[in-house]
């Protein structure tokens, strides 16, 4: 009779370890597809009561974002709906904060555990906020590769010469782009598996966002660029337009080994003619 507390105690100590393996947290899931660089899913938490997104959403200032209450996930043909949100109210516009990016979460209804694969669908009438694929078994690649450079030039004629003078000798492809540009960012996600191509032939990859850029999203994004960065103050930002004809974001730039600019982009003109460039003046 004395061993009832006992197993009591054991029954209890079994279902609290029960209840704590009921949980499953994914850190940076890859995702196949997404029509939007507005929504990054950081994290996903499954449990037997909700599926919970962290998301992170870097936008300009001036812009908004909302999240309807149309939103769900899709998993083995069957939809998730969303319950609410922790930072932000479903169905109204959230303004940007000036830091230019913000962190929320989304609880949706229970996805299995066993779950693998899931789309997010921002709404069914609504054609944005699309992330299809987010895979729970697979960590987005986080790059490493890359270089922050301290732009600390006079704004005169030699300012652009010592922007590329530590890539002397090198092919240059300079990528003119802003952390709340839509097509800059699909542009880098295309650019990967061509940046991988030259990684050894002598192309350096240099990215130039200026100060509309907000400093937090752009550090948070340029982990994720391989290549050598700089985040320019206003006026050395407002000078390389006008002496590099910069007419919208993004805007590419081929540099030759020479020195001398042997292409020039407004706008992403794809990844085929960008290889084709870069071959060009690699053979001068």
């Amino acid at each position: 009779m004395k061993l009832k507390p006992f197993l009591t105690i054991v029954l209890i100590t079994i279902g609290i370890s029960a209840q704590a393996q009921q949980s499953k947290v994914v850190e940076r899931p890859y995702a196949s597809y997404a029509d939007t660089p507005t929504l990054e899913i950081t994290r996903v938490t499954l449990s037997d009561t909700a599926t919970v997104l962290d998301i992170y959403a870097p936008a300009h200032p001036d812009n908004s974002i909302k999240i309807t209450s149309a939103t769900y996930l899709i998993a083995e043909g069957k939809n998730y709906t969303i319950r609410g949100g922790e930072n932000i109210e479903l169905d109204l516009l959230f303004g940007m904060p000036k830091s230019g990016a913000i962190e929320f979460k989304l609880v949706f209804e229970a996805l299995p555990m066993e779950t693998t694969k899931f789309d997010f669908i921002g709404s069914e009438y609504d054609d944005y906020y699309m992330i299809y694929e987010v895979n729970l078994t697979e960590e987005s690649p986080r790059t490493t590769d890359n270089t922050k450079l301290e732009a600390s030039y006079d704004v005169d004629e030699q300012l652009f010469e010592n922007l590329i003078q530590p890539f002397k000798g090198k092919v240059i492809l300079i990528d003119i782009w802003a952390t709340w540009c839509g097509p800059c960012l699909t542009a880098h996600l295309l650019m990967q598996p061509l940046k991988a191509e030259f990684i050894n032939k002598g192309v350096e990859f240099l990215y130039l966002a200026g100060e509309d850029s907000p400093a937090i999203a752009w550090e948070n994004m340029i982990a994720d660029i391989s290549g050598s960065h700089y985040r320019l103050e206003i006026a050395q930002w407002d000078y390389l337009h006008d002496i590099l004809n910069v007419r919208g974001v993004p805007t590419f730039i081929i540099i030759d080994r020479k020195g001398n600019q042997s292409f020039h982009s407004t706008g992403f003109p794809g990844v085929n003619t960008m290889r084709r460039e870069l071959n060009r003046a690699l053979r001068k």
